[in-house]
């Protein structure tokens, strides 16, 4: 599914001219404070944050 431009976290990333992809096992967003005002750091789960891009490292070879 296609998202528009300014749906997607990284759309300013694209506008600026850089490469940008969005990885997720879910189509939208799980945390339920995404762009809204409570969307804060302490509403993030970072320990699977952290397991994700362990994750992301290893499957695209990096050191």
């Amino acid at each position: 599914m296609a998202m528009a431009g300014n749906e997607v976290n990284h759309s300013p990333l694209w506008d600026a001219g850089y490469d940008a992809v969005m990885v997720t096992d879910t189509s939208f967003p799980r945390n339920r404070h995404s762009h809204r005002v409570s969307d804060t750091i302490d509403t993030l789960d970072l320990p699977f944050l952290a397991a994700v891009t362990e994750g992301l490292k290893a499957g695209l070879g990096a050191p």
